[in-house]
């Protein structure tokens, strides 16, 4: 929900920096310093400068499928195991759809 938020609202966003955003939506300074943080710091290579960095940058880390670092979003589940390609070719094999591949 708060993807959703910062999307809607991104222009606001693009200029406060994380750590408010944080302390805004009720993550624990756990949440931030062990996945948010250290997310941003790794990805942008922004270092201990992390919390100064502009929410909207981790909005679009989180979603863009461009430069993102995760895979499109599962309908089933938090997170798919597989990564896109494995998936595209699970779907198109002979013995999980028999009918697609009949000469």
């Amino acid at each position: 929900m708060m993807i959703k938020i910062l999307r809607w609202f991104e222009v606001f966003f693009a200029l406060i920096p994380i750590k408010h955003v944080m302390k805004l939506f009720f993550f624990s300074y756990e949440f931030a310093n062990t996945v948010a943080l250290p997310m941003v710091a790794l990805f942008l290579g922004t270092g201990n400068y992390a919390p100064e960095v502009p929410t909207i940058m981790l909005e679009r880390l989180c979603t863009s499928p461009t430069y993102g670092m995760w895979y499109p979003t599962d309908k089933l589940s938090v997170a798919s195991n597989l990564p896109v390609r494995l998936i595209s070719i699970l779907e198109n094999h002979p013995v999980k759809n028999p009918k697609r591949h009949t000469r």
